[in-house]
């Protein structure tokens, strides 16, 4: 009765022998989840289950031995799967009188990727606000300087390599981008931009990105995976992001973000965060460029 109980429940149970690690009995959650052939009795708990040759660092069996009465909590990360798992171990009685040692386990890991992604979402929020006051408070004296602050403080927490500006011009031939601002993490500062992008046509080298871009809509993941590999690996990076910007609701161009040591796919999480960014940055870029012709003008009156 005992056994056909503890097979009806989903989590992972496990009951052995405190005194030599000898599997007593496995239920069916458990046996499915590790691929177990066969009911496992008689093996031991920390080879089968674990693929080690002694038991695991945080085995509870010496600690419930000295406190019986005793349940213990704790989360362990698997080492087979990699999971997480919430385990509840504790002693009772087993059939033949003797004392058997009871393992509940739960998998967790997908509560905690939550968690965790809540929390990265937190910080990456508070550093926004913060770049967003260094961004502001930009005079045209300070320009390079509050751009490289907000930058970085940018790429500290979403982990980028590079970025730039492309600002949209209108051509007789078609729509051309042209990089007005280019930030390396390698420098920590602004490097001077890509000549052959500083004219550069949508139709000859990313013909794609202009309707996907126009439409909202950002070009994220591998650049090894894009139809634009062979026009982009010249430049090194290993994963790209670009993040159309409108300004009153025109398509005014676009902000790349570039990992040169890792191919990934940017999160969700970090697209909607990026995409604020870009929109205060190409906002800071516009201001100074105002304050720089009002200066100008100034100069003559």
């Amino acid at each position: 009765m005992l056994k056909s109980i503890l097979n009806g429940v989903e989590a992972l149970i496990t009951v052995c022998d405190p005194e030599n690690f000898e599997i007593l009995f496995l239920n069916d959650s458990i046996r499915e989840y590790f691929g177990i052939e066969g009911d496992g009795i008689g093996q031991v708990c920390y080879t089968l289950l674990q693929n080690l040759d002694k038991p695991c660092d945080s085995c509870p069996y010496l600690r419930l031995q000295t406190e019986p009465d005793k349940t213990l909590i704790w989360e362990h990360r698997e080492a087979v799967k990699g999971s997480i798992l919430r385990k509840t171990a504790r002693l009772i009685d087993w059939p033949g009188g003797k004392r058997a040692h009871l393992e509940y386990a739960v998998d967790i890991t997908e509560l905690r990727k939550a968690q965790e992604a809540s929390e990265h979402r937190e910080q990456m929020l508070g550093v926004l606000n913060r770049a967003t006051f260094v961004l502001l408070s930009q005079s045209g004296e300070t320009f390079r300087d509050t751009m490289t602050a907000g930058v970085g403080l940018i790429a500290g927490i979403v982990h980028f390599d590079r970025m730039s500006m492309s600002q949209n011009i209108e051509n007789p031939d078609g729509l051309y981008a042209t990089q007005i601002y280019r930030w390396s993490k390698q420098t920590g500062s602004a490097i001077p931009a890509v000549e052959e992008l500083t004219r550069n046509s949508y139709s000859r080298h990313i013909p794609r990105w202009k309707d996907v871009l126009a439409s909202g809509e950002c070009i994220n993941g591998p650049v090894r995976l894009m139809p634009e590999a062979d026009a982009l690996k010249q430049f090194g990076c290993l994963t790209a992001l670009a993040v159309p910007v409108f300004i009153c609701g025109k398509f005014w161009g676009f902000v790349l973000f570039e990992d040169l040591t890792e191919e990934r796919e940017f999160t969700k999480d970090e697209t909607d965060i990026l995409r604020a960014a870009s929109f205060m940055l190409v906002n800071t870029v516009i201001r100074n460029e105002e304050a720089a012709k009002i200066r100008e003008a100034e100069r003559y009156v």
